[in-house]
């Protein structure tokens, strides 16, 4: 199958071009339980071998200004800052939101800003910055928190940002959060993560935010963050700081070279394709698996979503205990080729942090079993048909194996 035709800077009489395309467009037979099923992977052909080895040899293209150009068009606005990766998003983000520039509604040491309890790159930026998160639990369905909930937690004053995640690619409720954010004068940042392509109440995922932060991983060439803001100056700010000694570190990653920038821009002409793909791929596993919800809970998108899927959230109906543990499934799908990792639910459970470092509304009950009783599976572009069928037969053999014990004692 072949991508973005137009647009990709190739140089068509060339001998070396043609053998690169030929080679790049070779399809990789899959073979179940040899070939391995990543959980994030992109779609790769001849585009972006091209893009690449004409990078390499000094091709005039602008690919940064092709990339972005894509960026504005397909979101149809903001402004636009790419760094070495999602983590350095975060940081340079938090850091830009510290300067004086932004008056009161800057961040500073003591400062809070709502988030939720699987957040890790936000809250870890917030410490190095010395601002206090403030985590909110999650609905079990969604894994987003209720807008009810983050109003709540907002304490005038002292609350400066709502910044939301959207896990697996699930949208946030944007519109219902920009009208908390309006109406306490603070800002509404989110954390897209890989759902580059989802939509929110009929809008781009991202939109409704002052700030939005979008992965871009590549198994080839690693990760590339990606911020895009309403705002000139934070964008002015964020260009700044990746222009000084203090933040080239944080610009020079594998996100900012011109590789990886040649190979985002291929990947910008096969959006539509990727977003039809996750979409597909995710209703064939809930279709699939759904025979086994007795046991296992998905995740589901609210009613005003329309997420591009970067994975296939499943948790464990407790107690399960007794007959089999997520360890246990998880194990059992590496060894078939499967991959899987596990979901983070609430990122205090595993790493070390001072009391004084964040604060929590109410208990963290639906954060912490998440981050006992769930992982992911791919539902990527690169999967079809065939990988998705063999991922279900390998739930039936795991199910066949202890559906004696199964049967012995029913669901929560």
């Amino acid at each position: 199958m072949r991508f973005g035709q137009s647009g990709t800077g190739r140089k068509v009489n060339s001998d070396l071009t043609n053998l690169i395309l030929e080679y790049g467009d070779k399809v990789i037979p899959f073979i179940p339980g040899e070939t391995f099923i990543s959980i994030d992977d992109s779609v790769s052909n001849g585009d972006e071998s091209v893009n690449l080895i004409n990078s390499i040899l000094g091709e005039d293209k602008n690919h940064l200004q092709s990339f972005t150009t894509k960026m504005f068009s397909y979101l149809g606005g903001g402004h636009v800052n790419i760094v070495g990766s999602s983590t350095s998003a975060h940081i340079l983000t938090m850091k830009a939101l510290c300067h004086d520039a932004f008056g009161g509604r800057g961040l500073k040491v003591g400062d809070e800003i709502i988030t939720t309890a699987n957040n890790v790159g936000v809250i870890n930026a917030a410490r190095m910055c010395g601002i206090i998160p403030v985590v909110v639990d999650v609905d079990l369905n969604t894994l987003l928190p209720s807008p009810v909930d983050i109003e709540a937690a907002i304490e005038e004053g002292k609350t400066k940002a709502i910044v939301l995640t959207s896990p697996n690619g699930n949208p946030t409720n944007g519109e219902t959060i920009r009208g908390i954010a309006d109406e306490f004068s603070i800002m509404y940042i989110e954390d897209v993560g890989c759902g580059f392509g989802g939509r929110s109440h009929t809008v781009p995922i991202g939109d409704f935010a002052d700030i939005a932060i979008y992965s871009f991983s590549s198994n080839l060439l690693g990760d590339a963050g990606v911020i895009v803001s309403k705002s000139i100056l934070f964008h002015k700010l964020v260009q700044r700081m990746m222009d000084t000694d203090a933040g080239s570190h944080l610009a020079l990653g594998l996100g900012s070279n011109k590789m990886m920038l040649a190979y985002l821009d291929a990947q910008m002409d096969k959006i539509d394709y990727y977003i039809s793909m996750r979409k597909l791929n995710w209703e064939r596993l809930h279709t699939g698996l759904s025979k086994y919800d007795k046991w296992l809970r998905f995740q589901t998108g609210s009613e005003f979503a329309q997420p591009s899927w970067s994975g296939f959230l499943i948790t464990l109906k407790a107690p399960h205990d007794y007959v089999f543990s997520r360890t246990q499934l998880m194990e059992f799908l590496t060894d078939r080729k499967i991959g899987c990792r596990r979901m983070v639910g609430n990122v205090f459970q595993s790493s070390p942090y001072n009391a004084n470092e964040y604060r929590t509304v109410g208990e963290l009950m639906t954060s912490d079993y998440i981050h006992k009783n769930s992982f992911v599976v791919g539902c990527n572009a690169t999967m079809h048909e065939e990988h998705i069928m063999y991922i279900i037969s390998a739930f039936d053999e795991f199910f066949e194996k202890i559906g004696q014990k199964l049967n012995e004692k029913p669901q929560d």
